[in-house]
């Protein structure tokens, strides 16, 4: 008996090891899920309009908008609209950016230097003082799919209401929110002459931000599809 019990044990020993060689070989790639997510609930035509802009952050929606119909792009099943005209759609996306109620408070200092060497020349009389070189910010973005949409929902879906607005497969089919983190660094050079660096300063942290920015709506895209999108 005790040996039947051995020849048994090292047989599926042997087939867990491949079994566990065979998952372990797999771990590296993924299904690319290209169905459309929202089959099950009717939905086949959908419109994007651009996102609502609640932030301290200017024009915060734009980025998040074009890479959320970027996203839902991708599935050939769902025809996807700009826009808000909701005749003949499905379902409307709406999308909420939000941030805290002070600038100050959205952004924040990473790092920074103090005005030394050729920044002091740049601030003349001035007393020395810091200048930040790199800045973090936070903003939520809410998104809210609403089937067969009215008018009126859609407003509300608009409003501080919103985190009300409960889920439901018939109407609500999701009201999802996310924290949207990122940061960029500041151009901080002297500005002793016409040509120094610190000319162009604004124009490019300006464009380090902007740049910043749309890489944080592309990373908030990809984590809604794996945490929501997926998951449907």
């Amino acid at each position: 008996m005790k040996q039947t019990f051995q020849a048994l044990f090292n047989r599926f020993k042997g087939f867990g090891l491949v079994t566990l060689l065979f998952l372990s070989s797999c771990s590296g790639y993924r299904i690319k899920n290209t169905a459309n997510p929202f089959e099950s609930y009717n939905i086949r035509s959908i419109t994007v309009p651009m996102f609502v802009n609640h932030s301290t952050v200017a024009k915060a929606s734009v980025p998040f908008t074009k890479e959320f119909v970027r996203l839902l792009s991708k599935y050939p099943d769902l025809k996807v609209y700009s826009g808000e005209d909701t005749s003949g759609m499905d379902a409307i996306l709406v999308g909420i950016v939000t941030s805290k109620k002070y600038l100050r408070q959205t952004f924040v200092t990473k790092n920074e230097k103090f005005t030394e060497g050729k920044l002091k020349s740049s601030i003349g009389d001035r007393r020395e003082f810091f200048v930040p070189t790199a800045t973090g910010y936070e903003v939520a973005l809410r998104l809210v799919l609403i089937k067969n949409p009215k008018k009126m929902e859609v407003e509300l879906a608009k409003s501080e209401l919103v985190a009300y607005l409960q889920s439901n497969p018939s109407k609500i089919i999701f009201n999802h929110i996310m924290d949207v983190t990122g940061s960029f660094n500041r151009e901080a050079g002297d500005t002793i002459t016409p040509d120094s660096p610190g000319t162009v300063n604004f124009s490019k942290n300006k464009g380090n931000f902007e740049s910043s920015l749309s890489g944080s709506a592309k990373s908030a895209a990809t984590q809604f599809k794996e945490t929501v999108l997926d998951v449907f």
